[in-house]
């Protein structure tokens, strides 16, 4: 894994598109506001919302917004200095109405919004330095109390994987996982829904939220983390629909594999400025052998973990 993100002089092409120069008639942007109709798939897997919850850092190219300090975004966890950009088409009915119901949010949802980890929420010590190492450790003061709260989260969650390696390692890795069923589609369609209700036939293991986001310390740890999640996660998923969320909820296994690996285009999320290297993963064109092997490895591992906890498909 490489200890930052690579450069290259602006306005050269790079394998992952980072530090192309952008047209200065159709300025790129990830976060104006805008329905998801129309865009590519990259940009919607990376974050084109105008808010969100996951990210620790703004895009280079995105909008311009007032009073940005005050109110962070809850999924990023790195600001960018802002530039010109064309002027965002007017505000959809949809997009007003998640800004209504933004404001009256629970303390839940504002403390998500300000200081939650997002993406990273379970990840260990050792590997949350190595991805701000990844990303020259660019945190703007606005998401200052998101990297503090994920640091201080992730001590806990090294201790824990410590001990569950040492407990389960040998298991895990004589666990024999069964034929898996995979659940794919496009973005936004319907595959939470599908996912869901094949979660509810017995004869399946789904992964949970508490599994996809504390991959490494599900086995140890799932006690004491499952109970402060209970105490601060928010009734919905607020920031993107109105689908209920709980610990218990079906997940999808790509948050497990983002904090395992970073070869995820959800990493695009906590660090947007990169979105065109972490969209990479979205199809693992031109990425090298050796992060494909870590990915196939990572997955491995988690369905081990799964088959052992639920011993079912």
């Amino acid at each position: 894994m490489p200890h930052s993100i690579p450069s290259a002089p602006a306005g050269t092409e790079t394998e992952s598109g980072l530090n192309a120069k952008a047209s200065p008639k159709a300025p790129k942007t990830f976060f104006r506001p805008c329905e998801l109709r129309g865009k590519s798939i990259l940009q919607k897997i990376a974050g084109v919302r105008d808010e969100g919850g996951f990210a620790m850092m703004r895009h280079p190219l995105s909008q311009p917004r007032p009073n940005r300090m005050s109110s962070p975004h809850p999924l990023r966890m790195i600001h960018a200095p802002s530039v010109e950009a064309d002027a965002p088409p007017a505000a959809s009915p949809q997009a007003a109405s998640r800004r209504a119901s933004r404001k009256s949010v629970g303390w839940r949802e504002a403390f998500f919004r300000a200081a939650g980890p997002g993406v990273v929420t379970g990840i260990t010590m050792g590997a949350w330095l190595r991805l701000l190492a990844q990303n020259r450790f660019r945190i703007h003061p606005a998401y200052w109390p998101k990297a503090a709260f994920t640091t201080l989260a992730s001590g806990l969650s090294s201790t824990f994987a410590v001990a569950e390696k040492a407990i389960y390692g040998r298991r895990i890795a004589a666990t024999v996982v069964p034929p898996p069923l995979f659940v794919l589609g496009h973005w936004r369609s319907g595959t939470t829904h599908l996912h869901n209700l094949l979660a509810i036939d017995e004869r399946f293991g789904s992964p949970s939220f508490s599994e996809v986001t504390i991959p490494s310390t599900f086995l140890t740890g799932s006690p004491v983390l499952n109970t402060a999640a209970r105490f601060l996660l928010p009734a919905t998923r607020f920031e993107i629909d109105n689908v209920s969320l709980s610990i218990n909820a079906p997940s999808e296994e790509e948050f497990a594999l983002a904090q395992m690996t970073f070869h995820s285009p959800y990493m695009g999320w906590a660090f947007p400025e990169h979105a065109d290297y972490y969209g990479r993963y979205v199809n693992f064109r031109g990425v090298p052998e050796h992060e494909v092997a870590e990915w196939k490895a990572a997955f491995l591992t988690f369905l081990k973990k799964l088959t052992l906890r639920h011993h079912k498909p």
